[in-house]
């Protein structure tokens, strides 16, 4: 698999790039926690095949970097208001990675003003999600076949 995210350089161009993609849902004012590190506030577009999220301030939008982020490499999103493990209701995401020991973890938090709520950028990355099959999962069923409701495996 490929890396689990993209720095994107360039916002000016990614942000061009992105209105030719199917948007299901662009939310403003969304800050971005990747591994505890807390890059500001931007803009999350929620696409048909990858999820972005780009610096919103435009005096720093050539110095900050936007991600990009593959739906196979995200392994397992949810919402979270636990205030024990974060300070604010966000969309919780970890990423594959290969190495058990350090999976990046994605917060994204929007506003409290923002128009979108948890619900619905969760429901929309999942709807999103679920069209792009995990190549991981894929290639484990290969030998498998379904028969009255189990999975029989071929034992050659």
């Amino acid at each position: 698999m490929a890396n689990a995210y993209q720095l994107i350089g360039d916002c000016i161009t990614s942000l061009s790039e992105l209105s030719k993609e199917n948007v299901a849902l662009k939310v403003d004012d969304v800050t971005l926690h990747f591994n505890e590190i807390n890059h500001g506030i931007g803009t999350l577009f929620i696409a048909e095949n990858r999820l972005v999220w780009l610096p919103i301030d435009s005096n720093e939008i050539q110095e900050k970097q936007g991600f990009s982020f593959q739906y196979p490499s995200i392994v397992l999103h949810a919402i979270s208001t636990d205030k024990n493990h974060f300070s604010d209701p966000c969309i919780y995401m970890q990423l594959f990675s290969g190495d058990d020991d350090q999976i990046p973890t994605v917060r994204f938090v929007p506003s409290a003003s923002s128009d979108k709520s948890l619900d619905d950028i969760f429901k929309s990355l999942s709807e999103m999600a679920s069209l792009h099959s995990d190549p991981i999962s894929d290639s484990e069923d290969d030998d498998q076949v379904e028969c009255n409701g189990d999975l029989i495996s071929d034992a050659s």
